[in-house]
């Protein structure tokens, strides 16, 4: 991991078990390489924080953040607090994405010189 990441992407989560591991791989699993994974395990009561960091220990793109639940929002903040990237991403838990994904909104960014880059997850 660069010091300064292309992209961070902050996942904030919350009992998100069910769904986070394949979030994390589709993010890890990106063309684009120059970015850095921030989960912000926000509380969660089910198995998503330990799942987070046996992910992240064999990653060094992604980090894992545990905070008392505070929210979605103030999630993605704690996230944003450590960001480094100069730009930004957004996913929920239960989001995966293409493996280009990042590639290409990136491209679209800076071709157009677009502020934002709105795009589909599922």
């Amino acid at each position: 991991m660069s010091d300064t990441p292309l992209v961070s992407v902050i996942v904030p989560a919350y009992n998100g078990e069910r769904h986070i591991r394949q979030c994390v791989e589709s993010v890890l699993a990106q063309t684009l390489a120059d970015f850095e994974l921030i989960c912000v395990n926000d509380g969660s009561t089910d198995g998503t924080g330990s799942l987070l960091d046996d992910m992240a220990a064999r990653d060094d793109r992604m980090r894992v953040i545990h905070q008392e639940n505070k929210g979605e929002g103030a999630a993605r903040n704690a996230g944003l607090d450590v960001a480094r990237g100069r730009y930004l991403a957004f996913f929920d838990a239960d989001d995966f994405a293409e493996p280009q994904l990042l590639e290409k909104v990136v491209r679209r960014a800076e071709e157009t010189g677009a502020d934002v880059v709105a795009y589909r997850v599922d």
